[in-house]
């Protein structure tokens, strides 16, 4: 006797087949495999920047530990760095290029202040624009590279060029002061490859 088949059940398989080739194509086709759009769904490869839930930022638990072991590993990071930057090499050659100007880096509660917005300015930057970067284009170490000489360039580029333009600084000053500043930045876009690898793993 032949075996009944329902009509319904049997369209419904073949549609689910079809619709999972097509998947499978199109996952082939845009780069994605099955595992990293179960993985990473924000992620997005298309040319614009954000898919249809906004911007590729951590979603899911996972990935927004990784981010904020990120910012709290840059927050340590950066501001040993910038401490040691300005006692060690900045204040005494500033105090010595000027010394005709009293006051010159001064130490009290309101440069405090502003030092410490500015290391949070310059440390959200920093993991925010990296995270992103690596997200978007790759977490491979020359792009985390480019990412930190990319906020490097933005921040510290603009700032002390400014500086020395103004007759502010000397060039002895950013012979130093800039490369430290860009081993910073590179150090710190280095620490958010280092978490978001283990996020993606």
């Amino acid at each position: 006797m032949a075996e009944i088949v329902n009509l319904r059940q049997f369209r419904k398989r073949k549609l689910r087949a079809e619709a999972e080739r097509t998947a499978a194509e199109n996952r082939v086709r845009h780069g994605r495999t099955k595992s990293q759009t179960r993985r990473w769904p924000w992620r997005s490869h298309d040319s614009m920047p954000c898919d249809a839930t906004g911007p590729n930022m951590p979603t899911e638990p996972g990935q927004r530990r990784a981010f904020w072991t990120a910012l709290l590993a840059n927050a340590i990071w950066i501001n040993a760095s910038e401490i040691f930057r300005y006692f060690v090499f900045v204040m005494p050659m500033m105090r010595e290029a000027f010394p005709q100007i009293d006051d010159v880096a001064p130490m009290n509660f309101g440069v405090f202040m502003i030092w410490g917005a500015w290391d949070t300015l310059l440390l959200f930057a920093a993991t925010g624009f990296t995270w992103l970067m690596l997200v978007q284009f790759g977490s491979g170490i020359r792009n985390a590279v480019l990412a930190g000489t990319a906020v490097w360039a933005g921040i510290f580029g603009i700032l002390w060029l400014g500086l020395f333009n103004m007759n502010l600084a000397t060039g002895a000053v950013l012979a130093v002061a800039l490369p430290l500043a860009w081993l910073e930045m590179v150090v710190a876009a280095l620490l958010v490859r280092w978490r978001l690898l283990a996020a993606q793993t």
